[in-house]
């Protein structure tokens, strides 16, 4: 199978949570294992990370192909060893913010969304001659319990050409009813402060929105015209480079403000 077939496989059957997502993961990590067979070793791989144990079920061939260290290396200490090995101000960054917002997200989502919403974001990452070597990674669910918990991702990652100068950049997306995705937040470090202050009845509007109010029941409770709201709004987006309401809100939560 080439790797375009591999990627369409891969986006069919787990971005857009048709049939697999939130199912025993087992006979989908059969095939992975199956198609490691075919496809040659090279600057990608797949992971399966089990929640309840932080490790990794399923680890790609081409893991040390990337890495440097063997696949049983990988195996025992699980995810404690990719974040060991990330370059320190990223790995602060992917550990402290990434992952808790697309955890945030993904509970503040309908079980069905949730199948639905993929994490993309880049890091350094110490390849085991010493040097780094840059990595994208895509998280989406791929089994969860019938309260939508996740129990087990699936996380693909690739080689990207290394660039100066360099910025972690996280992207979360949910595929639409229209097989587009949706932009639901994204961030970049390191960012320009000053980008990010936010005047304290902006910071109350960010509130209200996450409660679930909308531009004209937040002007009745601060108190204030529905074209004051708006303007908030509009100076926020455009302060923060955001695009949509749900960025704002993951905003708020990630910030503290929520």
């Amino acid at each position: 199978m080439s790797k375009n077939l591999l990627l369409d496989f891969h986006r069919d059957k787990w971005y857009n949570g048709a049939g697999i997502a939130f199912k025993d993961v087992e006979p989908h990590i059969q095939y992975l294992k199956h198609m490691d067979k075919i496809v040659p070793p090279g600057p990608r791989f797949y992971l399966v990370v089990n929640f309840s144990t932080f490790h990794y079920d399923y680890i790609g061939r081409g893991q040390s192909f990337l890495s440097g260290y063997d696949n049983e290396v990988v195996e025992k200490e699980g995810v404690q060893f990719q974040i060991r090995n990330m370059h320190p101000e990223d790995g602060e960054f992917i550990v402290k913010h990434s992952y808790p917002t697309f955890s945030q997200l993904l509970a503040s989502h309908s079980f069905e969304d949730q199948k639905k919403m993929l994490l993309q974001h880049n890091y350094r990452f110490r390849h085991r001659e010493g040097y780094y070597v840059h990595l994208m990674e895509q998280v989406s669910v791929m089994k969860a319990d019938e309260q939508g918990k996740h129990q087990a991702m699936l996380v693909h990652v690739y080689e990207m050409p290394m660039v100066q100068p360099f910025k972690v950049k996280m992207l979360i997306n949910k595929l639409s009813s229209g097989q587009t995705y949706e932009t639901l937040y994204t961030a970049e470090f390191p960012h320009e402060n000053d980008k990010m202050q936010l005047s304290e009845r902006e910071k109350e509007v960010i509130r209200l929105l996450a409660q679930g109010l909308n531009s004209k029941e937040i002007a009745c409770k601060l108190f204030i015209s529905y074209h004051t709201v708006r303007t908030h709004r509009k100076n926020m987006l455009q302060k923060l480079e955001m695009k949509s309401t749900s960025e704002l809100v993951a905003y708020g939560i990630t910030h503290g403000l929520v």
